[in-house]
This record gives C-alpha cells, sequence and structure tokens, in this order.
C-alpha cells in the first residue's frame, strides 16, 4: 500500500495511494497510518483518492483515533461526497475535524 507524505512545518499530509478502504485492505491501512501517527504530532489525512470507505475502513479510521496520543490530532480533507455522506450518517463528522480540501485543512491549523 502506498502512502504519500509532505510536510509543511510541523503538520504531515498523507494521501493513501489506494481507490478504496474495505475488508480486503482495511488493516494493511490502518497499520500503516498507525505508523505515521506515531512519528509525527499532527497528521492531514487527504482522502482525495479515496472513492469509498466500508465499515472495516472506517473501524480502521476509528482505530488510528482511539490510539492518539492526547497531544496529536488527525485531519481529514479531500472526500467525495459519497465518503462525505457516509461520515456524517455514521456522525463520525463529530469526532474528525473535516475540511473541503488539504489548503483549507492546513490553513486550520
Amino acid at each position: 500500500m502506498n502512502f504519500t507524505n509532505e510536510s509543511f512545518d510541523d503538520i504531515v499530509v498523507v494521501t493513501p495511494r489506494i481507490k478504496e478502504i474495505t475488508s480486503d485492505n482495511s488493516l494493511e491501512f490502518r497499520d500503516k497510518l498507525s505508523g505515521i501517527l506515531k512519528e509525527n504530532t499532527e497528521v492531514i489525512l487527504d482522502l482525495c483518492e479515496i472513492g469509498f470507505i466500508d465499515s472495516s475502513g472506517l473501524g480502521a479510521l476509528i482505530n488510528c483515533y482511539k490510539n492518539l496520543d492526547r497531544r496529536k490530532d488527525i485531519i481529514l480533507c479531500g472526500m467525495n461526497q459519497q465518503v462525505v455522506s457516509l461520515f456524517a450518517i455514521t456522525h463520525l463528522d463529530k469526532i474528525f475535524n473535516i475540511y473541503t480540501n488539504r489548503e483549507e485543512a492546513i490553513k486550520s491549523r
């Protein structure tokens, strides 16, 4: 699984280079993202290439969020309308900080 990482001061923007997060790849996604979160204080997860997330994918994101050190943060951005709707229906939009694009996410910090 390939992720692209870009640094902006103390912020790391991570873009998974996959089309979906499902039961087929959610464990690998979780492990890769967890490693990035352990190494960095502030992470913006740019989901611009993700077209679909199933319940296993949501579980992977929630697991990463729950295991965050209190001094760390994960911000989501770049989600398509289907993924935004999924986060709204599951009320995960109340847990995660979500921005339309990476520029807005970076400015928020």
